[in-house]
């Protein structure tokens, strides 16, 4: 599937994202935790190694907002995974010497 190309301003008003990776214009990058928009600027939580606090980026100075999507097939392959560990260990639990070789 190809990246969509939504504006800033929609994509977080649609999906509400819990942080978004932002290119600026002048190609530096960096994570904003809890991002809104206000009139014509991107406000969040900027929260790394080197700098903590509120940034508050003017929309014209974003030239990308990138959001992380989950893999469906590596969750439904998770899912699968647990599922069978949970009823091998439940089968481990009721099962008696005899189940076992014993």
């Amino acid at each position: 599937m190809l990246p969509q190309q939504v504006a800033p301003a929609q994509l977080i008003a649609n999906r509400h994202p819990s942080a978004v990776r932002v290119t600026r214009t002048d190609q530096s990058l960096f994570v904003l935790r809890h991002p809104t928009i206000v009139g014509d600027t991107l406000l969040g939580t900027l929260d790394s190694a080197w700098a903590t606090g509120e940034r508050r980026i003017a929309l014209s100075d974003v030239q990308k907002i990138e959001v992380r999507q989950a893999d469906k097939g590596e969750t439904i392959a998770l899912v699968a995974v647990g599922a069978g560990v949970v009823a091998f260990g439940m089968y481990l639990l009721a099962c008696t010497g005899e189940c076992l070789g014993r």
